[in-house]
């Protein structure tokens, strides 16, 4: 006779999903200086002259992709206001 249950503990469950998600975790990848450069010379020209940008930012779960122009740029706190949201610079992953 074999048992069987197709009932799982809360906390099995809970472990079952944690260990999904860090599995389907993405990594960010690392821009050298050189690039940094471009990208930071790329949204000074946007800011600037108000001119659309394309951003692809890091994001564990997905791509992530913003357009628009750049609203507000806050350079204590390392982010830019595009369509009213604000976005880490840090996460910038590639800029057009």
């Amino acid at each position: 006779m074999r048992w069987e249950t197709k009932y799982i503990l809360p906390e099995h469950r809970e472990a079952i999903l944690k260990q999904k998600e860090e599995r389907s975790r993405r990594t960010r990848k690392e821009l050298d200086e050189q690039r940094w450069g471009e990208i930071n010379e790329l949204i000074t020209d946007c800011y600037e002259f108000r001119v659309p940008i394309k951003l692809h930012l890091f994001d564990y779960h997905e791509d992530l992709i913003i357009q628009g122009v750049i609203e507000k740029v806050d350079p204590i706190g390392s982010r830019l206001m595009i369509n009213g949201d604000w976005f880490k610079v840090e996460n910038i992953q590639e800029a057009e």
